[in-house]
């Protein structure tokens, strides 16, 4: 067995290990709209009712929780990025209008 042509391929693996151990840990919880007898949930600019509407999200879509921000009054700070997944939009919905069962 030549020993030389092993060690570059175990290094590697170390190497890679150790890269992918130094990446910030961050959890990523996507929670699902809940039905309202409006039949959306108003994603909102700020954290009020008073605030501009961006989206109207309807039962069933998914928000990601935005880890960044802090909840504020029964606000959940989210991200929305609809089904094609191409444009995140940044807000906030009452937290009581999405699942609390997030993953």
């Amino acid at each position: 067995m030549n020993r030389g042509s092993r060690l570059p391929t175990a290094s590697f693996c170390v190497l890679a290990l150790l890269a992918g151990s130094a990446l910030p840990a961050q959890a990523t919880l996507f929670c699902e709209v809940l039905k309202t007898k409006d039949g959306f949930v108003a994603l909102r600019d700020k954290p009020s009712t008073k605030s501009k509407v961006l989206r109207r999200l309807t039962v069933g879509e998914d928000v990601q929780i935005d880890s960044t921000r802090k909840e504020t009054g029964g606000w959940a700070p989210v991200i929305y990025t609809g089904n094609d997944r191409s444009k995140n939009v940044i807000g906030w919905v009452r937290g009581s209008l999405i699942s609390n069962e997030c993953g």
